[in-house]
C-alpha cells in the first residue's frame, strides 16, 4: 500500500461562517482487497510555488485512524479549522494525502486496499443576523 492524493473542490463559504464538521468517505471494497488491518493517517499536502512535488511534514496530520475490513463505507473526520481556511480563501486548497501507518517495519506480507468513491462532507453555521435575540 502506498500513499494517495487527494483534493476536492470546495465551496466558498461566508467570513463569518463555522465550520463544525469535515467528515471524509470512501466505500472500501472488501472483494478486491485482501487486508487484515490497516492505520490510515490523512495529511495536509504542502507544495512550494509551480513546483511538481510535495512534502509532508510533522505537524501536517488531521487525523489517524484503523481501517476495518469489516466496516464499509470508511469515515474519518478531519480538521475543521484546515477546511475554513480552505473555503474561506484565506489558505490555498492543496489537497490532502492518505498514508498508511506502519507501527514497525512492515513485512513482505501481501496486503492491498482499494478505495473508491471518496467524499466530503462539511457541515458549518451563520451566526445570527445582527440585531437578532437568542
Amino acid at each position: 500500500f502506498s500513499a494517495g492524493v487527494i483534493r476536492f473542490d470546495l465551496p466558498s463559504i461566508p467570513e463569518s461562517a463555522t465550520v463544525n464538521l469535515v467528515e471524509l468517505t470512501m466505500d472500501f471494497d472488501t472483494d478486491r482487497s485482501f487486508l487484515a488491518s490497516l492505520r490510515l493517517r490523512v495529511e495536509r499536502l504542502n507544495v512550494s510555488g509551480a513546483d511538481t512535488t510535495f512534502s509532508v511534514s510533522s505537524g501536517n496530520a488531521l487525523n489517524e485512524q484503523i481501517v476495518s475490513p469489516a466496516s464499509s463505507p470508511f469515515v474519518m473526520n478531519l480538521d475543521q479549522l484546515l477546511f475554513h481556511g480552505w473555503m474561506s480563501g484565506s489558505s490555498e486548497n492543496r489537497g490532502l494525502i492518505i498514508n498508511p501507518v506502519f507501527d514497525i517495519t512492515p513485512d513482505l506480507r501481501y496486503e492491498w486496499g482499494l478505495f473508491t468513491n471518496p467524499r466530503i462532507r462539511v457541515v458549518y453555521s451563520l451566526p445570527p443576523p445582527i440585531g437578532t435575540t437568542l
